[in-house]
Parts: structure tokens; sequence; C-alpha cells
């Protein structure tokens, strides 16, 4: 049976806008302030460090996330911006060439 594989790879501008819209939408905020740096760390599973820039003292601090906020923050961005997700595909997150990426598998006969 053939298995259909698909792989969407998000630029850190674009990972930065997900998180930030993510977190506005979210009852339990991630963050408190203004994304100022974005890196994915070099590691085999998705692993994202910010730098903050706190909204009313102004100092700047680190957060570290893993797959589980970042996937969270990339679907939320795909359905706002009208990028097609299939439910039934399984959904994997992770690093392609230094980016944040979303690999969808599914088989083409369920």
């Amino acid at each position: 049976m053939p298995t259909e594989t698909r792989q969407l790879v998000f630029s850190n501008e674009e990972l930065v806008a997900a998180l930030t819209s993510h977190n506005r939408m979210a009852v339990d905020k991630l963050f408190v302030g203004r994304i100022i740096g974005c890196s994915v760390l070099p590691e085999e599973a998705l692993t994202v460090r910010l730098t903050i820039r706190h909204e009313t003292t102004n100092n700047d601090y680190d957060m570290i996330f893993g797959a589980d906020v970042i996937g969270a923050a990339l679907i939320r961005y795909c359905l706002e911006i009208n990028i097609p997700l299939p439910r039934r595909a399984q959904k994997r997150f992770g690093v392609v060439d230094g980016h944040a990426a979303i690999s969808m598998c599914f088989d083409v006969h369920p």
C-alpha cells in the first residue's frame, strides 16, 4: 500500500509568528513580553530557545520549549493561514536543515 508523506518547513520568522499568535490565544500564557530572538537547537527532537523582552521591566530572558508546545503553535498557525492539515495524518515535529518542521504521513488506503 502506498503511503503519502508531506512536510512543512517553517522559517524563524514564521515560527515567531506562530508562537506569538499561540501565546496571544492561550488561556495559560507561555511567556510575558515580546520575542526578540528565536533559535532551533541542534538536537534530534524539536527544541526552540526564545529570547523574550519582558513587557514591563524590559529585561531579557530565555525560555526553552519542546515539541509539545511548538507543535501546537505550528498547527494553530497553519490553520490561521489556511494551510490544510489532514486530520488522519500522523504528525511529527522535528528539525529540517535547522528549521522547525511538521512531517505528516498517512496511508492512502485506510
